[in-house]
């Protein structure tokens, strides 16, 4: 029989987020936590999307931990510098040795009599803990298409979060499907790889002039002397980034501005009329994700680069098909068809009290506390969940991460079951509900929305207010802690101290 490992806490998922939990429970003074990533290495998504021409969006200053900042060397970070941080940063901070990688859990239980979760991976090892942090995050489940014939494909077919760096593809015929922001990415290096390069296009997305370059080593070597100089520009992006949140009202003087701009870069980048109408989508700015980039709209005006403004509805032994009928021979197609970011936690069997799966219970648009909590599932939490996408995102995974960690310790040391009240779910998703109403994303059908076309990613207020809440709303005030049936035989608390690198 399998041995069950028993801990307090049990985290999933070794992104950014579950970096994060783990230094801040340190901080609170948990120390028996595990957290298990599929991978084969620490950082989620900057782990995963090693595909060439992967970066960050937002400003470098802004992706860095508040307790580890870091100077990037960019103004708009790459992958493999954000997936060395990030390693640095669980180095630095003595938890290294609390990350169980190549562990996929597929299930975890709610059992009432212990008042525990057991936790079950695809390779037979389980866990119990008292409490379990879900850190998967919204971009871990990758699209893939159904379409016909693609067994008899005789090319290499891969998704960019699962990049094969195995297979040729200079001198080869790439195709790549999709045009979102990882397709934005992922073409310009492509393009100066392959022997000609064809980007399928079922819908253009609104695109804005990045205008990322490397920092000069006298700026570098500036912040690195006067750190204050860095903390300022931190500031000064992160305030920028708040004011942004009026871009995805509707009918606001940003959201036109921003409009225009993009229309402006269309047409000052792309010279050719009939390209150009091709690029230009029918939907409000912000309606789907906008494409930040420098770079796409000139590799689309290669030479060697075809755009097909048409839908892949097949393949065949030699290549694909659009939706015209037309087949396009090719040896490689890479999929940059995106993630199911609506599907929460849809790679978990999650079955809370009276063994109800956590799919049935939410349905297609699920109900939490702030993302982070939902009835029915005690000691159970998540970050980056329903309705918390936007802004700085990892600045958002901090705030959570030190709510569950606060959250955690109390009911270990009070020896409690955590359960959110109903009321208190009931309250805030309608107020987000409510402020979702106002929004472009709203008016769309979008990877933000559902089944039913309800917006379920999006957090529609800013980052501060967020923070705010969560800093008002401690978990005394929104959940009950009653205590448990069957005290811990362990204890495992130490004194609570500052943990620092």
């Amino acid at each position: 029989m399998t041995e069950t490992t028993r801990v307090d806490v049990l985290g999933i998922g070794a992104g950014v987020a579950g970096i994060a939990l783990a230094v801040n429970l340190r901080k609170q003074g948990v120390n028996n936590f595990v957290v298990l990533e599929q991978s084969a290495g620490i950082g989620g998504t900057w782990w995963d999307n090693r595909y060439p021409g992967a970066e960050v969006d937002v400003t470098s200053e802004l992706y860095s931990f508040s307790f580890t900042r870091h100077v990037f060397t960019r103004t708009h970070a790459r992958q493999p510098e954000v997936r060395d941080y990030l390693h640095q940063v669980v180095r630095d901070f003595g938890v290294e040795d609390r990350f169980v990688l190549r562990t996929k859990v597929t299930d975890l239980t709610w059992e009432p009599d212990e008042e525990r979760w057991t936790i079950a991976a695809d390779d037979g090892r389980r866990w119990s803990a008292r409490h379990v942090v879900a850190s998967v995050g919204q971009l871990n489940n990758p699209r893939y298409p159904s379409w016909p014939g693609m067994d008899d494909f005789a090319g290499e077919m891969f998704h960019t979060s699962r990049w094969r760096d195995d297979v040729e593809l200079r001198g080869k015929r790439v195709a790549v499907v999709g045009t979102g922001s990882t397709s934005a990415q992922v073409t310009p290096p492509l393009a100066e790889l392959a022997e000609h390069l064809y980007v399928f296009q079922r819908q253009p997305g609104w695109v804005i002039e990045k205008g990322d370059r490397d920092f000069t080593a006298r700026h570098l070597a500036r912040w690195r002397r006067f750190p204050v100089l860095m903390r300022i520009a931190r500031l000064r992006a992160f305030l920028g980034l708040e004011k942004m949140k009026d871009v995805a009202v509707q009918g606001s003087e940003l959201n036109a501005r921003f409009q225009r701009q993009a229309e402006e870069y269309l047409h000052r980048a792309v010279p050719d009329p009939q390209l150009r109408e091709l690029l230009r989508p029918d939907h409000p700015y912000f309606g789907k994700r906008p494409v930040i980039t420098s770079d796409y709209y000139p590799a689309l005006m290669r030479d060697d680069v075809t755009l097909v403004p048409h839908e892949v509805v097949a393949m065949t032994t030699d290549g694909v098909v659009d939706d015209r009928g037309t087949e396009t021979p090719v040896d490689v197609v890479v999929l940059a068809t995106g993630f199911l970011p609506s599907r929460f936690l849809a790679t978990l069997e999650v079955r809370g009290e009276g063994g109800v799966p956590l799919s049935e219970h939410w349905g297609p648009d699920p109900k939490t506390f702030l993302g982070l909590m939902t009835v029915g599932f005690p000691n159970f939490y998540v970050t980056y969940g329903p309705k918390t996408n936007g802004g700085t995102v990892i600045f958002t995974l901090e705030r959570q991460a030190e709510w569950i960690a606060r959250a955690v310790r109390q009911a270990l040391r009070a020896d409690a079951t955590v359960r959110v009240r109903p009321e208190v779910v009931e309250k805030y998703d309608a107020m987000v509900d409510e402020a979702l109403t106002r929004t472009v994303w709203s008016s769309t059908r979008n990877y933000y929305t559902s089944s039913t076309g309800k917006v379920v990613t999006q957090w529609p207020l800013t980052q501060r207010a967020y923070a705010s809440l969560l800093r008002r709303l401690p978990v005394r005030k929104v959940a009950t802690l009653t205590p448990t049936r069957t005290p811990s035989a362990s204890r495992s608390l130490s004194q609570t101290k500052k943990v620092s690198p």
